[in-house]
């Protein structure tokens, strides 16, 4: 008994000065892993004012949870606040979208992307897909990303949502909806989209 005290002691102490845990699955979204410090990582996106407006530019690898958390994003809250999805398109999401995986572009700064971003994560809140499952980038207003990852996806216009079925892009939603973002993404799923 002795020991198995002194092992238990041993361990919790061990963990306690620093043993990182292990993360969980990473998905493709920005994670804050602690390192043997408990401090958090530096963020994979940049921080700058658009020299237009003066907004907030969110540039690199974002989140949901990043847009959501930064008080000069009150747009962001209260958008995915107030917006109700049709619920006939979330029972569609809810049946094809597993399987599926998102690349989104956006600027925080552009108009098209403060009103629709936060109509996406309300849907895909109600849709119950997984938010961590997504690659999210921010971009500034000459459209660049912080590593230039959209030159892989020819983007041009903000936003630009990507569907994708393992690697083979499904349809993409750009700058505007046809219906709405539930709606669109839904005929994308069901084969039905222009």
């Amino acid at each position: 008994m002795k020991y198995l005290i002194f092992f238990v002691l041993l361990f919790s102490q061990n963990n306690a000065m620093g043993q990182a845990a292990l993360p969980h699955r990473q998905g493709n979204s920005q994670r804050a892993l602690l390192n043997n410090n408990n401090m958090a990582q530096k963020p994979l996106y940049d921080t700058l004012r658009d020299p237009e407006n003066g907004m907030l530019v969110m540039k690199g690898r974002i989140s949901f949870k990043d847009l959501m958390r930064e008080p000069a994003n009150d747009w962001m809250r209260k958008g995915a606040e107030n917006y109700k999805p049709n619920a006939a398109a979330i029972a569609v999401l809810k049946e094809k979208l597993p399987g599926y995986t998102f690349k989104i572009f956006m600027g925080t700064w552009c108009s098209d992307s403060r009103n629709l971003i936060p109509k996406l994560y309300t849907v895909l809140k109600a849709a119950n897909y997984p938010l961590d499952e997504m690659d999210f980038f921010g971009m500034d207003r000459t459209k660049t990303a912080r590593s230039q990852e959209e030159k892989t996806y020819k983007i041009t216009l903000v936003p630009t949502i990507i569907l994708f079925r393992g690697t083979k892009e499904t349809g993409r939603i750009t700058e505007t909806v046809q219906k709405s973002v539930e709606e669109d993404l839904a005929a994308i799923l069901l084969g039905t989209a222009r």
